[in-house]
C-alpha cells in the first residue's frame, strides 16, 4: 500500500514533497527529492507519527499540509476538490476528508455523512 500511495502522490501536480513517517515498519523506503522518510526505532502510534510528520513539514514553511494515514489512498481529484473549496471560503480553515469506505463511522452515529463534502474545523 505504501508504494502505491507514493506513486499516486507523485502524479498530483500540487504535491511538491511527501513526508513519510516510518513507525518501525518492515517495509523500508529511502528518501529522495520528493520523499523525505522519518524513520522511528519503535512504533509510537499514529498520533506521534502525525506530530512528527507535521513537525517536519512546517520546517519548509508550506502553504498547505495534507495528512494521511498509511491505509489512505485518495482519489486522483481529492486534493483539487479540497483546494477549490478552500479558495471559496471567506474564513480560511482546516479541512478533513471523509473516506467513503468507512461506513462504520456513520452507522455508529459518530460522524454525519454528506457525499462529496468536507468537515471544516475552525
Amino acid at each position: 500500500m505504501r508504494e502505491k500511495s507514493y506513486r499516486s502522490f507523485k502524479k498530483i501536480k500540487e504535491v511538491t514533497q511527501t513526508i513519510l513517517v516510518d513507525n518501525n515498519s518492515n517495509q523500508k523506503m529511502v528518501s529522495t527529492d520528493f520523499l523525505k522518510v522519518v524513520s522511528l526505532e519503535k512504533n509510537s502510534g499514529s498520533a506521534n507519527g502525525y506530530y512528527l510528520g507535521l513537525k517536519s513539514a512546517v520546517k519548509n514553511n508550506p502553504d498547505f499540509v495534507w495528512m494521511l494515514d498509511d491505509d489512505n489512498l485518495p482519489s486522483e481529484n481529492a486534493l483539487e476538490k479540497l483546494l477549490n473549496d478552500y479558495e471559496k471560503m471567506e474564513v480560511k480553515a482546516a479541512f478533513c476528508s471523509y473516506r467513503l469506505d468507512r461506513k462504520e463511522l456513520k452507522e455508529a452515529g459518530g460522524q454525519r455523512y454528506i457525499p462529496n463534502s468536507f468537515l471544516v474545523l475552525v
